[in-house]
């Protein structure tokens, strides 16, 4: 279920949609055209989003981070073993 939410949280067209309709709630609420529960509803709504946007950025920018250190990791492995074929056709 959290990746489902995280996949429309990533998807630009419920983003707007989201925007727009907490938006529209939220000026009808000022100019007193909705009712208070209908404001806390787009406040809640909107704050369960806006921590949603969060973790799945914060999750992404740290499964990078790992990916990053892993493609690190093989290319000085293969610096390596490329050091060690040149040193060996040296000797021979």
């Amino acid at each position: 279920m959290l990746e489902t939410i995280q996949n429309l949280s990533e998807s630009p067209k419920i983003a707007t949609g989201v925007t727009l309709a907490t938006g529209s709630t939220a000026v009808a609420h000022a100019f007193d055209l909705a009712a208070n529960a209908l404001g806390m509803a787009a406040t809640v709504a909107a704050i369960t989003l806006s921590l949603v946007l969060i973790y799945t950025h914060l999750r992404k920018a740290k499964a990078d981070s790992i990916k990053s250190e892993i493609e690190i990791e093989i290319l000085e492995g293969q610096r390596r073993a490329q050091k060690a074929k040149n040193k060996s056709s040296i000797k021979e």
